[in-house]
């Protein structure tokens, strides 16, 4: 009895908040499709929150803080924005992943920049003859980034073509990996 009443109490308050339930619970009528969609009303709720928080901020006690410190100065007021996270397509991502490994299994060479940008890692900037341990460090770093993301898309093929380049900067051979290690989600911000 009280089940149907707690329910209806939860999902009021989902509605309130929210503006829609799908995205706390999508129940026997939701699916994914419209739990995407009101996914992205939610992330519209947020970012109109950010907005409003900024110039609560900056109203409330930015402004008052200067005022205190410089009287009688126009000095300007500090602005607040905090960054809200976009909304990341994994299906494009796994497409795109999967077009890069079509291409490294049939040896077609890919362009530095294209790998970078999918893998959405740093480009090393180029190192000088005799670049620094430091340098060289940071580009393997780079790589190794690289390495984790294709580990966690299940892209052998890119993985691969990565730690040749790691072992290209070392002077060194790799072996080809027959299965990846798996890879735990790391807490990291990348």
């Amino acid at each position: 009895m009280f089940e149907a009443i707690i329910e209806r109490a939860q999902k009021s308050l989902a509605i309130l908040w929210l503006g829609q339930t799908l995205t706390s619970d999508i129940g026997d009528a939701g699916s994914r499709a419209a739990a995407q969609v009101h996914d992205n009303v939610r992330l519209v709720l947020l970012a109109g929150d950010a907005k409003k928080e900024a110039r609560v901020l900056r109203e409330q006690l930015f402004s008052p803080m200067v005022r205190l410190r410089f009287p009688g100065d126009q000095m300007p007021v500090p602005v607040f924005r905090r960054a809200i996270p976009e909304v990341q397509n994994v299906e494009a991502q796994r497409l795109r992943m999967d077009q890069l490994r079509f291409l490294t299994e049939r040896n077609l060479v890919i362009d530095d920049d294209v790998l970078y940008e999918t893998l959405d890692v740093p480009k090393p900037t180029q190192e000088p003859k005799g670049a620094s341990d430091k340098e060289s460090a940071a580009t393997i770093n780079e790589l190794t980034l690289g390495i984790e993301r294709a580990a966690r898309v299940g892209d052998i093929g890119l993985a691969n073509l990565l730690r040749k380049r790691i072992a290209g900067l070392l002077g060194e051979t790799l072996p080809d990996l027959v299965e990846l290690p798996s890879m735990e989600p790391s807490n990291a911000v990348t």
